[in-house]
């Protein structure tokens, strides 16, 4: 599936280029799709920085993909500290993994298992 800049894929063709502010325009749109999604399928409560990891990681395979993920399985199961170890079975391209995945999915990882802090004011 050809997908652009963040991960937008409707309409997206090989080849396709998108100026920042289509990308921006993209990614606004997108959320509020992909957060819903995710709030129907989780049925365990978890804090702002694990939705926010769920959420990057549905933007790049996709709802329909972790709808049906056993990362979601276990999930829902009260396994949430699986997360870390799972999230990174989503970084094969062709046969190899992918080293922007795997930047991204270690990023997610420590957002997933990081403290929320209080904000300053």
């Amino acid at each position: 599936m050809e997908h652009i800049n963040y991960g937008h894929t409707s309409g997206v063709q090989a080849g396709d280029v998108i100026t920042p502010e289509q990308a921006e325009a993209f990614f606004r749109e997108d959320i509020p799709i992909i957060t819903a999604h995710l709030n129907q399928l989780i049925k365990v409560r978890v804090n702002q920085n694990q939705f926010d990891a769920l959420v990057s990681l549905i933007f790049k395979i996709g709802s329909r993909v972790f709808a049906v993920s056993t990362l979601l399985k276990k999930l829902n199961s009260g396994a949430a500290a699986e997360f870390p170890k799972d999230c990174h079975g989503t970084v094969q391209g062709k046969k190899m993994p992918l080293p922007g995945l795997v930047a991204r999915r270690q990023k997610e990882k420590v957002l997933f298992e990081s403290e929320l802090k209080a904000m300053k004011t």
